[in-house]
C-alpha cells in the first residue's frame, strides 16, 4: 500500500458499531472485503444515514480513533 502524507485511517470496533446501531433498531452487517492493496478493508452494510443521532453516536463511539499519516 502506498501511503501518502495526507492519508488518514479510521479505526472502528465492530462491537461498538453494532451497539450504536442497535440503539436505533438497526442491525448492520460488517464484512471483510479486501480491496487490493487495502487487505484490511471492511464494509458496513445495512445501516441508515438517519437519524443524525445514529451517525453522531457512530462518529463519537465507534469510529472515534483516527490515524493520520505524516511523513517528512
Amino acid at each position: 500500500m502506498d501511503v501518502k502524507k495526507s492519508a488518514a485511517f479510521a479505526l472502528g470496533l465492530v462491537s461498538e458499531i453494532k451497539d450504536e446501531c442497535e440503539k436505533f433498531g438497526v442491525k448492520p452487517r460488517v464484512s471483510h472485503e479486501p480491496d487490493a492493496p487495502l487487505e484490511s478493508h471492511v464494509a458496513v452494510r445495512r445501516y441508515r444515514d438517519e437519524p443524525l443521532d445514529l451517525l453522531e453516536g457512530l462518529a463519537k463511539n465507534a469510529w472515534s480513533e483516527l490515524k493520520l499519516s505524516f511523513h517528512g
